[in-house]
């Protein structure tokens, strides 16, 4: 079975800085968190009724499937992200985008989900960059286990993106920031953040 990798101080200070100010000066979309197909309907998927099962979020870029292009923010805002995916090694981007999650009275767990549907364990993984040390955390299943990892800025998770996974709200902070990157690798090297 594939795993999981915590790394904290990930990034250098000052590209922390970057991002981090970049994502905090950012404009969000209310976003549905998860949805679940409705098991009689083949043509909409029906929104969760769950009430904390929402955030806001920046599109940064994704690769358009059908034209094979990426499709994102300008040059100039990529251009503060490309050193953090630079560390990630990938092969191919998927997706990355902003996430804010808003404070709450309990640490509502926001909506269980797979960042990817289909794709083989070795390749396809998902990063978490946290921009703020929150008690937001990030739970994942791996097999029947379910693991916490903690909010703390400039820590990065990565797992596979098959995974179940899903953000808790933080109530000790007006808002937890992360950056969700969705990437592919050569499953025959071996990445600086494996080790």
């Amino acid at each position: 079975m594939s795993n999981y990798y915590v790394k904290d101080n990930f990034l250098s200070d000052s590209h922390f800085r970057l991002i981090s100010d970049y994502a905090f000066n950012s404009s969000y979309v209310f976003k549905d968190h998860t949805k679940e197909k409705h098991p009689k309907s083949i043509f909409t998927d029906k929104i969760t009724t769950d009430l904390f099962d929402y955030q806001f979020v920046r599109s940064i870029c994704y690769l358009d499937m059908d034209t094979k292009h990426y499709v994102g923010v300008p040059r100039g805002e990529l251009d503060l992200i490309m050193p953090y995916w630079d560390q990630l090694e990938f092969k191919r981007l998927l997706r990355c985008k902003l996430n804010c999650n808003p404070v709450s009275n309990k640490n509502y767990e926001l909506g269980w989900h797979t960042d990817v549907e289909q794709a083989p364990a070795n390749e396809c993984f998902s990063s978490i960059l946290y921009l703020t040390t929150c008690d937001g955390c990030t739970l994942l299943q791996k097999g029947d286990e379910i693991v916490k990892v903690e909010a703390i800025a400039n820590r990065v998770l990565i797992f596979p993106s098959m995974w179940k996974h899903t953000a808790c709200a933080p109530t000790d902070i007006k808002a937890r920031f992360i950056m969700n990157t969705v990437f592919q690798i050569d499953p025959e090297k071996k990445q600086k953040w494996m080790s």
